[in-house]
Formats: C-alpha cells, sequence, structure tokens
C-alpha cells in the first residue's frame, strides 16, 4: 500500500519530501507483511517528528485506538505535539509530562520517557486498556 501526499493530508505547513515518504511506505509494506515491532533510523534534522506526524494516514485503523508518542526531551514533547496539531487539526492531541496530564482517550498522547517509560510508571497504566 503506497500513499503519497496528495493521498494524505494537505501540507498545514510542512510536507514530506520523497525520502520521508519511501520510508513511510517501507514501515507500512513491513506492518502488513506482519512486522510489528520496527525502528525508523535517521539523522538529526532530517524529519522525523515530521514523519510520524502522518502515521496516521499510513495507519488509519490504528489511529482509531490513539497514538502515544514517546520522547526524551521536553523541547521535543513540545515540537511533536505541535507537528501533529498541524497534520490533524480535528484530533486531540494532548501532552503527558511533569505536572500535564492528558485526557487517557485524547487522539495523541505525546509523552517523555521520564513521565511514561520508567519500569513500573503508575501513570503509562491509564493508556493501556484504550
Amino acid at each position: 500500500m503506497q500513499l503519497t501526499l496528495s493521498e494524505d493530508v494537505p501540507s498545514r505547513g510542512f510536507r514530506l519530501r520523497p525520502y520521508h515518504d519511501q520510508a513511510l511506505s517501507e514501515v507500512r509494506r513491513r506492518y502488513d507483511a506482519g512486522v510489528r515491532r520496527q525502528l525508523l533510523v535517521a539523522a538529526t534534522g532530517l524529519g522525523k517528528t515530521v514523519m510520524f506526524a502522518f502515521l496516521p494516514e499510513r495507519f488509519p485503523h490504528l489511529a482509531r485506538q490513539g497514538m502515544l508518542v514517546l520522547v526524551h526531551r521536553r523541547e521535543l514533547v513540545e515540537q511533536a505535539a505541535d507537528k501533529i496539531k498541524r497534520a490533524h487539526p480535528r484530533r486531540i492531541v494532548e501532552i503527558e509530562m511533569g505536572a500535564r496530564r492528558a485526557h487517557p482517550y485524547a487522539d495523541v498522547v505525546v509523552a517523555s520517557v521520564q513521565t511514561l517509560g520508567r519500569s513500573g510508571s503508575a501513570r503509562i497504566r491509564r493508556f493501556r486498556d484504550r
């Protein structure tokens, strides 16, 4: 299943570059082949945040269940939430970090690893059984 930008959403201020589209198409191809755990690697500045902002278009059946994005730094939480909101203005995008609490049924939750990623974190339980 190959999708192009014209089949996705309007650019909303940013566009997929050909290598973004190719990477996302490959992730989808491998997912369709049964690979459920994947790691997409790209160098600093190549647009990883832009790529995952377009994941709901590539996986609409999964997007209905909600999307959890874990990042390592506070600046990346804000950046990711902003990009996803711009790509999906009708979706509820919230942040779970420190004192900030996202609604467990938000369409997309962007969280810090420090908040949710620790072993035994009680906060991640709110998002598990959606």
